[in-house]
């Protein structure tokens, strides 16, 4: 290779790593901002990493109880990921995990939204998370069926998930399968970081 040919390679390169340092810094200053504008609605005297721990704890003490109900070793949560959009409108997830695939996950983490958490904070620790930790449950439990014809988010809250539901205290779990949260915060920091990344190109 030539030393002409190098020298280009290396600015091909410089530039390559230049742009993605600008895509970084617009996704993240886009997510920052949507952090910022979030936090007035998050409950005071807290800092948001004491408020991503309080979840985690919750989501923890949560399970516990559920294992312990079901006579299951007791199972420690992978963690929570915090995210400012994870697709399609929701709030929170988890893998589901159905016998028909003929294996369990075993290792699980709570996706939350995280603007939409520190917006709706009480609403994330005494509705969305217990509905996640619902969720692993009935995986530790041996998963879920699906039978024919019915669509997976229908099947992943079926019987199993309704009863963890309800030994976790909900007398009408099936009002808590979808949520209804105002998400066009999430829509406005998609805009902004659609329009940032189009000041990189």
């Amino acid at each position: 290779m030539s030393v002409r040919a190098v020298n280009d390679l290396q600015t091909s390169i410089d530039q390559l790593a230049r742009t993605l340092e600008s895509i970084d810094a617009a996704m993240s200053g886009a997510y920052d901002k949507a952090l910022n504008d979030a936090i007035p609605y998050a409950p005071s005297g807290y800092t948001i990493y004491q408020l991503r721990g309080n979840a985690q704890k919750e989501a923890q003490r949560l399970l516990d109880i559920l294992t312990d109900r079901y006579g299951l070793p007791r199972y420690e949560l992978t963690g929570i990921a915090f995210a400012g959009d994870l697709g399609f409108g929701r709030a929170a997830l988890v893998p589901k995990c159905t016998t028909n695939a003929g294996q369990v996950e075993t290792s699980f983490v709570i996706s939350i939204n995280e603007i939409l958490f520190l917006r709706h904070y009480e609403d994330f620790l005494y509705i969305y998370i217990p509905h996640e930790v619902a969720h692993i449950a009935t995986c530790l439990r041996g998963g879920f069926p699906i039978e024919r014809g019915e669509t997976l988010h229908a099947a992943a809250h079926g019987e199993e998930w309704l009863q963890s539901m309800k030994d976790l205290g909900f007398t009408e779990p099936e009002t808590h399968i979808f949520h209804n949260l105002d998400m066009s915060p999430v829509y406005e920091y998609k805009l902004d970081m659609g329009k940032r990344l189009k000041e990189v190109f």
